[in-house]
């Protein structure tokens, strides 16, 4: 995720901190951590379910990739998207068609 700088201003006390231009989310990720060390961070399910439930507007392959995702690892869009096909398969998912992709909602 390249996008451009967006300050990020977290605290009681004002603090501020801007990650510079084209900085991946894994800078944001220690901005976010030094400007609320106390955050509580989720770790990522096992299983789609728990985020086509929390965002159900939907998301596309590499947002689930991308949540899936332990830790810094990188995003595996193919895992991801081949357990998006088995929950469609199981009744727990549907996939609209969108561009080269899919956007994926609970069922």
């Amino acid at each position: 995720m390249n996008d451009p700088a967006r300050p990020l201003s977290l605290s009681p006390a004002g603090r501020r901190l801007e990650p510079g231009d084209g900085q991946s989310a894994e800078v944001y990720d220690v901005l976010v951590a030094n400007l609320a060390p106390g955050l509580p961070r989720r770790p990522a399910p096992d299983d789609p379910a728990p985020l086509l439930e929390r965002f159900p507007e939907g998301l596309v392959t590499a947002e689930v990739a991308a949540l899936l995702a332990q830790g810094n690892d990188a995003p595996d869009r193919g895992a991801a998207e081949a357990v998006l096909l088995r929950m469609v398969s199981e009744g727990r998912a549907t996939r609209a068609a969108l561009g080269h992709d899919a956007l994926w909602r609970a069922a």
